[in-house]
């Protein structure tokens, strides 16, 4: 399969924008799946069903900013967990 050269919607650029609010670890685990639920979620919101692309974006703006602070918090606890392992030895 040859790459395409086509530069991807601004829809997309803008949904990759958000995720990179997430952290690096999470996005590098998930956000090939986000990216894709995404997109048929935008492809439904443009063919009239599921309520739109206003509420699309709002529900998509209000779960990443909602997610990213949860999922750095988780990784900023593990590291001090380890931080913590390692000065007691």
């Amino acid at each position: 399969m040859q790459p395409t050269s086509e530069r991807p919607s601004f829809s997309t650029r803008c949904y990759r924008t958000l995720l990179r609010l997430l952290p690096a670890e999470f996005r590098g685990d998930f956000a090939g799946e986000m990216e894709a639920v995404f997109h048929e979620q935008h492809a439904e919101a443009e063919r009239g069903r599921g309520g739109g692309l206003r509420k699309l974006w709002w529900e998509t703006i209000v779960g990443i900013f909602t997610t990213a602070p949860l999922e750095h918090l988780s990784i900023l606890r593990q590291d001090v967990g380890f931080a913590l392992r390692m000065m007691r030895r």
